[in-house]
């Protein structure tokens, strides 16, 4: 029972939405929602850069270990998939779903890029996952539905406002 209401409030047509029209930004070569960041940092080192990605993953996400997918410090790159949790209100139900995500750190001296994408949802207590987006993502622009959408750009806000402050930090003691 859990799983069909998952489904269908994860792809229940939303009318308001569908009149709308998404502003995620989108992958034009995946066609996934994929935020970017660049930040310039021409006084910070990759090594610096790297330490300073890696503590704030250790801040953001309850275990960093179990989340990091990749970490090369020599390349300069760091991939970590986890999820944010959110309320979903389906009529006068309100659940607790998840919003799996892959963050990704391209790191060089003197700047680095933050990519947050393949999104997900998830109920709490249910193993299977619905991806937020798809080949086709016309289709999927009418079926994801506010709520969802709305944790996606809160994630997104969220990230990107705590690395602005993490990243820029030096390490001079």
């Amino acid at each position: 029972m859990k799983k069909l209401l998952f489904i269908l409030v994860a792809l229940l047509p939303i009318s308001v939405f569908a009149q709308g029209k998404s502003d995620l930004p989108i992958d034009t070569v995946t066609h996934k929602i994929s935020y970017q960041l660049v930040q310039l940092l021409p006084s910070l080192k990759q090594k610096q850069l790297y330490l300073n990605a890696k503590e704030w993953l250790i801040k953001k996400f309850v275990s960093s270990k179990d989340v990091t997918q990749l970490d090369d410090q020599q390349s300069g790159k760091i991939i970590a998939e986890g999820y944010s949790i959110f309320d979903q209100i389906s009529g006068a139900t309100i659940f607790k779903m998840k919003l799996w995500y892959t963050a990704t750190f391209l790191l060089r001296d003197g700047k680095y890029k933050f990519i947050l994408t393949d999104f997900r949802f998830q109920l709490p207590d249910d193993d299977s996952k619905i991806n937020a987006e798809g080949k086709v993502w016309p289709e999927m622009n009418n079926i994801i539905g506010i709520a969802n959408l709305h944790a996606i750009e809160r994630a997104w806000k969220d990230f990107s406002t705590s690395l602005n402050d993490s990243m820029s930090k030096k390490d001079d003691f």
